[in-house]
């Protein structure tokens, strides 16, 4: 009869055994659906990079990162934990302009599909009702969270949000960038858009005491703006449709509605054109939908609240290019192609978390977006994550549309404005950005640098602290950098060939 230490020798032995099959002969994981990212993939071999140690550090990074089975452990080890009442706060690897690959990219139609159209009221009544299911229980059950999120009622209906504390004090800053881009361009409108965050909205009453009014520091940074810079607030128009699903409930991003809202106002003060939703556009969804907030907090009240991700496709005929930047591991650009065409919508399966891509696929890289409506108005917009679902809101009202992230442009700016005779520039940054003070030195950089990547320079959005988590300062503006370029360059690669792949409209897959 064997002795408990055999059996325990022989058990632990199986277990070391069997993780050695599986660590080193199961197929890589590539993707994290749980980090909202892509895992990094076998470094490219080169005698520098051999002698200076990198390629051997590069090695040890792919091993650990693409383990086999990856989200299936990290989840076992999370509901391990609590079941003995322990909560993770570790912070996680996520991104949001490098995400995974959607199945499908497609442009889809550009005129009005034969479909029915659909009913917007229907649309709206069923995001409305999603709202209430979950309003009943929020009062009663807040609870706080890792990383300074807020989680409201239960599952299935649970919602998360993070806080807001930072202060009024670099809005200034934001607000002179604005007013430098009025100066440089005189003839131009140059619009403010801040963007309030989730809790402004819903933050339970418990919790107010310790959050900061973004109402009042929006109107002190229109305060700041000179004569000739229109701030557009939409803090009341969200406020009157509070009640919709205009804020994702899993993610930290406002949902495509709460974007849709934005560009209707910003069309009202301008003059422009802007359809409703069942005039101008296809409303599309994907079901099923986790977003960023389960990465960050590990709860399984929101894994275990999916929501539905609606967007919505304009009705109207358009061409997009973009430049593409090629990022190395510090997500410095090294390298800008030519314009190309693409697709400006990646569309995505029912379940996959990372739809909030859905708008231009990525984050590093510009965009210019050319319409069927010839009056002449040439908007360009400088964003972070927040801006992504405002530009398709405005292909009804605008000939062009070009977008920037303030972490990825490597022109000049004056020179980039007068070749693509752009009439309107929107700033349009959530209240984290708006509130820190390197984001405006950012952008009036913009208007001098000289065209560059930089591998020779020092990216000084590195230097901007991600105001969404309690984590270390890092260039992004969602909770931490991802450091595989790689993968990014990987994910572009597999949304050309999908895109040479397919030219079905959506609706058919």
């Amino acid at each position: 009869m064997l002795s408990s230490s055999k059996i325990y020798l022989i058990i632990a032995g199986g277990a070391f055994g069997l993780a050695t099959v599986v660590l080193n002969f199961f197929p890589r994981s590539t993707v994290s659906e749980r980090e909202r990212r892509n895992l990094a993939t076998f470094p490219k071999f080169s005698t520098e990079r051999l002698m200076s140690g990198e390629y051997a550090d590069s090695i040890s990074k792919w091993y650990s990162d693409s383990e086999p089975f990856r989200d299936f452990f990290l989840n076992t080890n999370d509901n391990m934990k609590r079941a003995r009442g322990y909560h993770s706060d570790d912070e996680v690897n996520m991104i949001s302009d490098v995400t995974f690959a959607p199945e499908i990219i497609d442009q889809g139609p550009t005129t009005e599909p034969a479909a029915a159209e659909p009913n917007e009221a229907d649309s709206l009544a069923a995001a409305s009702d999603q709202e209430k299911e979950s309003a009943d229980t929020i009062g009663q059950n807040y609870k706080p969270a890792s990383n300074g999120i807020l989680i409201l009622g239960k599952e299935p209906n649970a919602k998360a949000m993070f806080g807001f504390t930072s202060t009024s004090a670099y809005v200034e800053s934001y607000a002179s960038a604005a007013n430098a881009y009025k100066a440089a361009f005189p003839e131009a409108h140059v619009w403010v858009m801040p963007v309030p965050t989730a809790v402004e909205f819903y933050c339970p009453e418990q919790a107010k005491g310790r959050m900061v009014n973004q109402k009042a520091i929006i109107d002190k940074t229109f305060g700041y703006l000179e004569p000739g810079v229109t701030g557009v607030d939409i803090w009341q128009t969200l406020y009157d449709h509070r009640d919709e699903h205009i804020y994702l409930h899993t993610d930290h991003h406002w949902s495509p509605l709460g974007g849709f809202y934005a560009a209707q106002k910003l069309c009202e003060m301008a003059g422009l054109p802007a359809p409703g939703i069942s005039e101008g556009y296809e409303v599309r969804t994907v079901h099923g939908f986790v977003g960023s907030l389960y990465a960050y907090c590990s709860d399984a009240a929101i894994k275990n609240s999916p929501e539905d991700f609606v967007w919505y496709f304009p009705k109207v005929d358009f061409e997009t290019q973009y430049i593409v930047y090629t990022l190395d591991d510090e997500r410095h650009i090294t390298k800008a192609s030519n314009w190309q065409k693409g697709n400006y919508f990646c569309i995505f399966k029912d379940g996959n978390g990372g739809a909030y891509c859905t708008f231009m696929g990525s984050d590093s890289r510009i965009t210019k977006v050319v319409t069927s409506q010839k009056n002449g108005r040439r908007i360009l917009i400088m964003k972070d994550s927040f801006g992504n679902t405002v530009p398709s809101c405005l292909f009804h009202s605008f000939e062009e549309v070009h977008v920037v992230d303030y972490r990825y442009f490597n022109k000049n700016m004056r020179q980039y404005a007068a070749e693509h005779k752009i009439t309107d520039f929107l700033f349009c940054n959530n209240m984290n950005f708006v509130t820190n003070p390197q984001i405006g030195r950012i952008y009036k950089r913009f208007l001098d640098q000289g065209e560059y990547v930089h591998k020779e320079e020092k990216k000084e959005s590195e230097a901007v602290a991600d105001p969404m988590s309690t984590a270390s300062p890092t260039p992004a503006d969602s909770p931490a950098s991802d450091n595989n370029a790689e993968a990014d360059t990987e994910k572009n690669e597999q949304a050309q060939e999908a895109e040479k792949q397919t030219n079905q409209p959506a609706d058919s897959l």
